[in-house]
C-alpha cells in the first residue's frame, strides 16, 4: 500500500559484458536478522515460480512471459535498499516505500514476518510497493476509494486482513497498471498458470487476485482485469 509507500530493497549490480548481474540485496543496518531471512525467503520462492503462459494483460503490465525470474527482475530494477519504518503504524501493513525519503527504498515494518498471510500473498506485496517504485509515473499514488464502496453482493467492501471498512480510504486504483492492478493480474497468473504450486496456493493466488482486482475503481480497467483469463497466445 502507499499512503505515498511503496517497497523497495537494495540490490548490488555488477556490470559484465552480458550486462547487469544481481547479487545478494544490501540491508539497511536495522534491518533485523529475522526480518532479513523472511525478506530473502520470499524473493527465493518468487524467483523459483515457474509458468505455462501468461495472460495478455500479464503482457501489458509486466512486458514479458510470465515466471519468477522475469518479476524478480521486476523487482529489482526498481528497488534499491531495504529499510524498516512503522508505515504508518497499522498492524496489518506489510511494507511500503516513503518517495520522499527515497523513492527507491523498500521499508519492512516489523509486522513482515510475523502477519499470518500466505507466502503467495506476501511476494505479491513485494512486486505491489515495487511499482509504487516508478518515480517517474509519480509512484503510482493510490486514489480514494469511493463512497460508498461495496462487493458484489451489496455488502461493504473491507480490508481482506484488517477487515475494516475502504470506503473513502487511499486503498483504491484507477488505472489497471497502478500497483494494485499489477497486483491482481501477478496473482491471477498465479493461479492460473504457476506449474510448480501447490493447489493451495494456485486457489490462495485466485482468492487474494479477486480482492485486490476489487480496489481497481474505473469501469474499464475492472472490466480488463475481470475478463483476462485466455492465454496470450491461445
Amino acid at each position: 500500500m502507499a499512503f505515498k509507500f511503496a517497497l523497495r530493497f537494495l540490490f548490488i549490480f555488477s556490470i559484465t559484458a552480458e550486462g547487469f548481474t544481481q547479487t545478494e540485496p544490501a540491508f539497511m543496518p536495522e534491518v533485523p536478522l529475522a526480518t532479513r531471512q523472511q525478506f530473502l525467503e520470499d524473493l527465493k520462492f518468487l524467483q523459483g515460480l515457474k509458468g505455462s503462459g501468461e495472460t495478455r494483460a500479464y503482457l501489458k503490465v509486466f512486458a514479458e512471459k510470465f515466471d519468477g525470474a522475469g518479476l524478480y527482475r521486476f523487482l529489482v530494477a526498481r528497488i534499491s535498499e531495504v529499510g524498516m519504518h512503522d508505515c504508518g503504524g497499522s498492524p496489518f501493513m506489510a511494507a511500503c516505500v516513503i518517495p520522499q525519503f527515497s523513492p527507491s527504498r523498500m521499508y519492512l515494518t516489523p509486522h513482515y514476518g510475523s502477519l499470518k498471510i500466505p507466502q503467495i500473498y506476501r511476494i505479491s506485496i513485494l512486486i505491489h510497493e515495487a511499482r509504487h517504485a516508478e518515480d517517474p509515473q509519480g509512484s503510482w499514488p493510490h486514489s480514494n476509494c469511493p463512497i460508498p464502496f461495496l462487493n458484489a453482493d451489496g455488502t461493504p467492501a473491507v480490508g481482506l486482513f484488517s477487515r475494516a471498512k475502504l470506503e473513502g480510504q487511499p486503498a483504491c486504483d484507477e488505472s489497471m497498471v497502478g500497483s494494485y492492478g499489477t497486483q491482481a493480474v501477478m496473482l491471477k497468473n498465479i493461479g492460473l498458470f504457476c506449474s510448480n504450486c501447490t493447489a493451495q496456493e494456485k486457489s490462495d493466488a485466485m482468492k487474494f487476485a479477486a480482492d485486490t482486482a476489487l480496489r481497481i475503481t474505473d469501469a474499464t480497467a475492472k472490466l480488463e482485469i475481470d475478463n483476462d483469463v485466455v492465454p496470450s497466445f491461445p
